[in-house]
């Protein structure tokens, strides 16, 4: 079997519109979609790669591609680069049974950018997807406001 790609790399791109100004945090949710948060029987090899395309490559691109801007801006003045699980709200410890590797895939990610990009706070925020729109955004902001606070 060849070696498949994960897609072209990343562009040079300017980091944000000029309007906006430089990129100061980088909030993935992606994982949290329906489809991504729990565990189907994948049906071929093909299938599983553009899940892990989908949900780990993309973070990967995102955080290359905003990593200049974010290192810049430093710690000090909050930049941030958090990710999105839905296993339950407590990282998987209540051994919910139908959570997608992708989900663990996810955090394990974000841990490795915050060994590698030290001048970056780096965070998991676990969700429980079955909470309500509502509940899921209060308990994200608080989350991500705590870790812009140290």
């Amino acid at each position: 079997m060849g070696r498949q790609s994960f897609g072209t790399p990343l562009q040079s791109q300017p980091s944000a519109e000029p309007s906006r100004g430089p990129i100061g945090a980088l909030i993935h949710l992606l994982p949290l979609r329906a489809d991504l948060a729990k565990l189907d029987l994948i049906q071929s090899l093909d299938a599983w790669r553009g899940q892990v395309r989908i949900a780990i490559r993309s973070l990967y691109l995102l955080i290359r591609g905003a990593q200049s801007d974010l290192e810049e801006a430093g710690v000090g003045r909050g930049a941030l680069i958090a990710a999105a699980t839905a296993r339950g709200g407590s990282f998987g410890i209540d051994g919910i049974p139908d959570v997608s590797p992708l989900q663990h895939m996810a955090a394990d990610y974000v841990k490795t950018a915050a060994q590698e990009l030290t001048g970056i706070a780096c965070r998991v925020v676990d969700l429980d997807p079955t909470d309500p729109p509502a509940v899921l955004q209060e308990r994200l902001l608080t989350e991500v406001t705590a870790a812009a606070d140290g």
